[in-house]
Formats: structure tokens, sequence, C-alpha cells
């Protein structure tokens, strides 16, 4: 009890922290990392918990260095709390498609003509990358593609449709988007391929293969 108040006033110092240092330097990468460690280090997991959803919920995913700062985060975190951090990921993800009443219909469609949607949508894709890279080897080998990478397959799918309705025309444009799901699909792939010693079987390879070929089939030509 007296490690875990100790750990939590730091978390709280950290966060006192965030405004002192300018976006992208070293400096404010470093404290996210120690910020995620120290969540790591806490053994009150309804504390943890707690922190990881009022980060996802407060954080404004149009800023690029909002984005990187839940990446980084929960990417440590999950170090010790991986299931914490994964069940965080995961309601997230499924709350963009799955809210229920007037208000909220109102709120998706407001979030999707500023492009919140959409990047909340990316942070999650990249969130999902760090946190394989991380991930202990026997969960990788054990259930990688399953909370892993289909999670990220899943959430790419999601880009191209808003309440059951498909706007492939407009996502097909976001370079970035494509771009993010490559990166991350790399990521988790490295990560499970060398878990698995090079011996890499993945159950979803086909599907995984046709979103991957689609992505680059409706990648913008250079011109001149």
């Amino acid at each position: 009890m007296e490690d875990d108040r100790w750990t939590k006033n730091l978390i709280l110092a950290l966060e006192d922290q965030m405004g002192s240092y300018a976006d992208g330097s070293l400096e404010k990468s470093v404290l996210y990392q120690v910020l995620g460690l120290s969540l790591a280090c806490c053994s009150d997991r309804t504390y943890v918990l707690h922190w990881l959803e009022r980060l996802i919920e407060s954080a404004n995913y149009l800023e690029a260095a909002e984005k990187e700062k839940v990446a980084e985060i929960l990417s440590f975190a999950a170090l010790d709390h991986l299931d914490l951090t994964l069940a965080t990921l995961d309601d997230c993800g499924a709350g963009i498609d799955f809210k229920m009443g007037l208000s909220a219909l109102l709120t998706h469609h407001k979030d999707y003509k500023t492009g919140r949607r959409g990047h909340l949508l990316k942070t999650l894709i990249l969130a999902y990358g760090r946190v394989a890279i991380r991930a202990p080897k026997e969960f990788l080998l054990k259930s990688g593609e399953a909370e892993i990478l289909k999670k990220v397959l899943d959430l790419y799918r999601m880009s191209f449709q808003v309440l059951g309705v498909k706007i492939e025309s407009q996502a097909r444009q976001d370079t970035h988007l494509k771009l993010l799901f490559c990166e991350s699909v790399a990521s988790i792939c490295k990560a499970i391929s060398e878990a698995q010693d090079g011996n890499f079987q993945l159950g979803c390879k086909k599907e995984l293969l046709e979103a991957l070929l689609k992505a680059f089939w409706s990648y913008p030509l250079l011109s001149g």
C-alpha cells in the first residue's frame, strides 16, 4: 500500500509536468514512457484502469501529439497490465460504433464531420502496434493474432463506414491511415514472428493480405 501511494504521487507529479515540454521533444517522449512504466508498477488495478479510461476519454485526437501520448503511455502500461490495456482499447473501439440514442447519433455525425472519429481510429491502430512490440512472448504465441492483429484489421475496416454506411471514397483518400495501418500490421507481425522463432503462421492471412493489397492499389500515384 505504501509503495502504491508513492507510485500514485509520482504519476500525479508526472501529469503535472506534461505542459513543461514541447510536443515531439525527446523530454516529452521520455515523460510518456516513465508515466506508462509508473502505471505498470502500480498494483492498484482499479486505479490503473480508471486512469487509462480517463486518458482515452480526455485526449484530443485531432492533435498528432495526443495520438503519440496515448499510444506510448498505453504500450508501457501494458508491460504489467496488458489485460487492462487491451480491455481499454477494446472498449474504446467497440464504443465507436455501438453508441445508442439520438444524442449519440448526432455525436457520431459530428465526430465524423470534424474528423475526430477517423483520428481516434488511427490512434487505436497505432496503440495496438506499440502494445504488440512490448507484449510478452507467451501472450503473442497464444493470443497475439486474435487480441491484437484482428483488432487492428477490424478498426481499419471501420474506417470505411459510419454507423454501417460505407464511406469508402473518403477513407481511401486518407494516405496517412493506410500507411499507419501497414506500419502497425508490420510491427505486430514482426512481434508474433519473433515469438514463434520464425515459424510464422497466421489464421487471418488471406483477409489481411486482401486489406493490404487493397490499400496499395488505392494508393494515389505521383504525377509528373
